[in-house]
């Protein structure tokens, strides 16, 4: 009586007990169907082979795990822009033109404060000097600066202000 009730644990895969051409012939019948409904199916690769040149997902990691602080969008042009390029991020998502990582990164590096930009108009020529870049490609070096930014705003935070890294601007 005082054993576990086992009855009730499911393996995390369905498929884990069948045989490996089990589960190929199981997931075959799967994608059968999907394609059947919906004219598609799971993509079970990484999306490493996506066009453009950079490695958004190895992008993604390191913006994501650098502490980050964004601004608020001004109103005016430079959101209408933005707000455009978004709109042209998320349409290159659902057209497979590239993942979804990327989508994070461009908000990442065009909404990132900028110590001692706080100013409306400032922050908006930050924003649109940004999409200039991002337009014309220079994804890396913009992707650099944001995890460079956040890697000193962590520096002050674990220093308790006093920073030990220098300030880029």
């Amino acid at each position: 009586m005082g054993g576990r009730d086992v009855s009730r644990r499911q393996p995390a895969d369905p498929l884990v007990h069948l045989s490996a051409q089990a589960q190929a012939q199981a997931q075959a019948t799967c994608d059968h169907l999907l394609f059947e409904v919906y004219r598609d199916t799971l993509h079970r690769s990484t999306g490493d082979h996506m066009p453009g040149g950079v490695d958004w997902r190895g992008k993604y990691r390191e913006i994501t795990s650098s502490q980050l602080s964004l601004v608020d969008l001004p109103t005016g042009m430079s959101s209408e822009n933005f707000l455009r390029a978004a709109q042209d991020e998320f349409k290159g998502v659902r057209e497979r033109k590239w993942n979804s990582e990327r989508v994070i990164c461009f908000f990442a590096v065009i909404l990132r404060k900028e110590p001692g930009k706080q100013k409306y108009g400032e922050v908006r020529q930050l924003i649109m000097m940004r999409l200039k870049l991002w337009k014309e490609g220079k994804y890396a070096s913009l992707c650099r600066a944001c995890v460079e930014r956040g890697k000193v705003y962590l520096g002050i935070i674990i220093h308790g202000g006093q920073s030990s890294l220098p300030l880029a601007t």
